[in-house]
């Protein structure tokens, strides 16, 4: 932090304030240049501006406007860099979820999954904000290690309800069902990306293995889903018997 006899500005990795003097009363608040969180999320940044002023900050900055975005503890990088691409990939797969969260949220026999899935939206904030950073920042891991373990006890909770697979199926079911399942399809996508990132830049382990045991859990959440909701599964026909118990 420096102050100097016209102006003062604090500096940090995601605040910076411009503050003016003005007249006899000393140092006061006269605009704010910009007040950023860098969000780890396909390059958001998420502005917020302190009540007392009682201000907002646009949503648009303009600092992408040329490919690039901000990653923690890093320079800036392309919207296509694999690390971009891996949180860019988590951020669709919450934003699906919520999808499904919309859909169900009305309805009593799914309140379980509801909140559930909410769970599972604010952890991938935590996964966004970890692969948004580089090894060598300062910023504190937020996946905890066992995160990928607090999920299995719901896989067996929830596939308890349902009749073993034999086969293959076909996804689709409710709208809710179907795009539970669609959102597996996309938090696999997800780890794909990780996977690739992790061969050319260190990652936080726990949430790979979370991602993968995520899909799984939505993958049941969408059976149930269905379940609950009466709508039949469908075997795919040319599959062979690939699960046994």
């Amino acid at each position: 932090m420096w102050c100097g006899t016209r102006s003062c500005r604090i500096r940090g990795p995601f605040l910076r304030l411009s503050l003016e003097a003005r007249g006899k009363t000393g140092v006061r608040p006269l605009f704010v240049t910009f007040i950023t969180t860098f969000c780890a999320l396909d390059g958001i940044i998420c502005s917020k501006m302190s009540s007392e002023w009682g201000m907002q900050m646009p949503i648009y900055t303009r600092r992408g406007d040329l490919g690039k975005t901000q990653v923690i503890g890093s320079r800036r990088r392309f919207k296509d860099d694999a690390r971009v691409q891996a949180y860019g990939t988590v951020d669709e797969a919450g934003a699906l979820i919520g999808v499904v969260v919309s859909l169900i949220a009305s309805d009593a026999a799914l309140q379980d999954i509801s909140q559930v899935l909410i769970g599972v939206q604010q952890m991938l904030w935590d996964v966004g904000a970890d692969l948004a950073r580089v090894d060598d920042s300062a910023h504190q891991y937020r996946t905890p290690e066992n995160a990928a373990s607090q999920l299995e006890p719901l896989i067996d909770q929830y596939q308890a309800e349902l009749a073993p697979l034999a086969k293959f199926i076909l996804r689709g079911g409710t709208p809710a069902g179907a795009l539970a399942h669609l959102a597996c399809t996309v938090v696999r996508r997800a780890e794909r990306d990780v996977v690739h990132l992790q061969q050319v830049e260190a990652i936080h382990p726990p949430l790979l293995t979370y991602l993968n045991r995520l899909s799984d859990l939505l993958f049941v959440l969408g059976r149930v889903i269905n379940h609950r909701g009466g709508a039949p599964e469908t075997e795919y026909v040319h599959s062979a018997r690939v699960f046994h118990q």
